[in-house]
């Protein structure tokens, strides 16, 4: 809430990237993507750490998706979108459009 809160920047020109990769600390904190973090253990999704490995999940991403329409932001910047999983149950751009398709129709929610 820093450019929100403390400068007073104005939600609807504020957006927040998420990550669609994580850093392999098995491997010097090198970036790997979502979807390779996925590849042997696909219910990893839920979680934010595997195997040294930190990343967000679908939860986590699910609660910053909430939270930028909660505070009516401008939206979301998915970083990248071609490291995301295409198992649309597992996947972080899918996560974050069931968040912001209940802003449309929440009697689906």
């Amino acid at each position: 809430a820093y450019w929100s809160g403390y400068r007073n920047w104005p939600a609807e020109k504020l957006v927040l990237g998420l990550p669609l990769y994580g850093r392999n600390f098995n491997d010097g904190g090198t970036s790997l993507a979502y979807r390779l973090i996925l590849a042997d253990t696909p219910a990893v999704a839920l979680a934010d750490y595997h195997d040294r490995v930190y990343y967000n999940g679908r939860p986590t991403i699910e609660a910053k998706a909430r939270y930028v329409s909660e505070r009516e932001f401008a939206g979301v910047m998915l970083w990248q979108i071609a490291h995301d999983t295409t198992a649309t149950e597992l996947s972080l751009t899918a996560a974050v459009a069931d968040v912001f398709a209940c802003d449309v129709a929440p009697e689906g929610c």
